[in-house]
């Protein structure tokens, strides 16, 4: 039993004092029941690691040196890895450019000579694996269909060549002096563009032909660009318009002008790529879902990360912890919704 403890204790040490794990030893990851740790022999499990590591270097530091392992295996060699580990030192350094504080203070802080050896040993390697283990198990269970279908709905789109026909009111200066004349041009313009949606629904209009007849903008023949709904909005389209425009069918007019700071607008798209199935990019759906949340949410992100950890055979938490946590994930969405009343009624 002696010879078996001061094995253990060895291997922890080496393990959570990240150093090299000398030829002797042979380490496989766990998988389902599979040993996590065979040490000259001796097979240690995944308890067996976090309970000897918790002795010897406290709680914090046995699960670092246990996530550490595990995700290493699933996402060293991720893509992904380097632009997460980029955005964690970026937040870094603007933390120490506010308090006038040099990087190489911060590095000689951790014993570090340079970035590389200061994003290892303060953790950001280990914060970004663990971003990526969540982001990973955020993809299969602890979204809502209603929050999936929003987040498809609203930044999800086929890609097309957005037209537009602007109406604007004819208000003489006479009428700007009163409300009166404002408001019978603007009910104008309301009415003729109604009118011209009605016409291109019974063919009597082309959209083209529309544009060169009636629209106070007739540059490039109403075309504005080749957009989906994200760059749609980044180049300054509205939430308002983008959502409709992009609910449009392949060369349909919108229902309804949509009154705009410019007047009345009309719009029609022909798409040059379709809106990806749902299951294409669940994925992603589920990915942006991750990075709402986590950015006002302290806790979605040990959530996912725990049941992350429970698929991998870390199963040192107890189902307690993870009600905690799971209850904690719910009361911050409330919290977030509560404080921000225009984000969409998850159901919660």
């Amino acid at each position: 039993m002696q010879k078996r403890k001061k094995v253990v204790v060895a291997a922890m040490v080496a393990i959570a004092s990240a150093s090299i794990i000398n030829a002797a030893v042979d380490t496989t990851i766990s998988h389902g029941d599979q040993p996590v740790l065979t040490v000259n022999g001796t097979t240690l499990t995944n308890q067996d690691l976090f309970d000897n590591l918790r002795v010897f270097n406290g709680f914090t530091a046995a699960l670092e040196a246990i996530d550490s392992k595990v995700m290493e295996e699933h996402f060293g060699g991720d893509a992904r890895l380097s632009g997460i580990i980029d955005e964690l030192y970026a937040q870094r350094e603007a933390q120490a450019q506010q308090a006038e504080q040099p990087m190489q203070d911060l590095y000689n802080l951790y014993g570090a000579a340079n970035k590389d050896e200061f994003v290892q040993r303060s953790g950001i390697r280990l914060n970004a694996l663990r971003r990526l283990a969540a982001i990973n198990q955020s993809a299969d269970s602890i979204f809502t269909n209603q929050e999936v279908n929003f987040v498809y709905d609203n930044f999800f789109s086929g890609t097309g060549q957005v037209y537009r026909i602007l109406i604007s009111p004819d208000v003489s200066s006479t009428q700007l002096a009163n409300l009166q004349g404002i408001t019978d041009g603007m009910q104008a313009s309301l009415q003729e563009a109604q009118g011209i949606i009605q016409r291109i629904n019974d063919g009597e209009l082309t959209f083209e032909t529309a544009v060169a007849e009636y629209s106070a903008d007739k540059t490039n023949n109403g075309y504005l660009g080749t957009f989906d709904i994200n760059s749609a909005r980044e180049a300054g389209m509205t939430n308002l318009v983008a959502n409709q425009v992009f609910a449009l069918g392949n060369e349909q007019v919108i229902a309804h002008p949509i009154l705009t700071q410019f007047g009345y607008e009309i719009y029609m798209i022909r798409y040059t790529q379709e809106k990806p199935a749902l299951e294409d990019v669940r994925d992603q759906v589920n990915a942006r879902l991750f990075q709402i949340y986590a950015n006002h949410n302290p806790f979605i992100q040990n959530y996912a990360l725990d049941l992350f950890r429970s698929a991998n055979n870390i199963n040192f938490h107890d189902s307690e912890f993870a009600r905690t946590n799971a209850n904690m994930v719910i009361q911050n969405r409330l919290s977030y919704l509560q404080f921000n009343p225009n984000a969409p009624q998850f159901g919660f």
